[in-house]
C-alpha cells in the first residue's frame, strides 16, 4: 500500500511485525519499521494512520488501537475483511 500511496505524492511509513516484509518494503524504496511492542513515532506523528486487514490478526487489538491513536494527529482508517457473517463460517 505504500508504494501506491507514495505513487499517489503521499509520504508514508509503513510497519509490521514481519522481517522479511520490512525487508522487502525498504528494497522498494519505503521507509519501514519492524514494530513488536509499540510504535517508535512521537505522539501525534503522522496526520492519518492506516491499518489495511490487521485486528483480525492479534490479541492485543485494544492496545494496537491506543498506540494508533496516539500517533495519529487527525485520522484513523481501518479495515477488516467481511467473511459474509456467522452463518459462512
Amino acid at each position: 500500500y505504500c508504494l501506491e500511496l507514495k505513487r499517489l505524492g503521499f509520504e508514508c511509513v509503513g510497519v509490521d511485525i514481519n522481517e522479511e516484509y520490512i525487508k522487502i518494503a525498504r528494497e522498494k524504496g519505503v521507509e519501514a519499521y519492524i514494530v513488536k511492542e509499540t510504535l517508535p513515532f512521537a505522539d501525534d506523528f503522522f496526520d492519518t494512520v492506516i491499518m489495511f486487514e490487521l485486528l483480525e490478526h492479534v490479541h492485543n487489538s485494544d492496545e494496537i488501537l491506543k498506540e494508533a491513536k496516539r500517533v495519529a494527529r487527525k485520522n484513523i482508517l481501518i479495515t477488516v475483511p467481511d467473511c459474509g457473517g456467522f452463518e459462512t463460517l
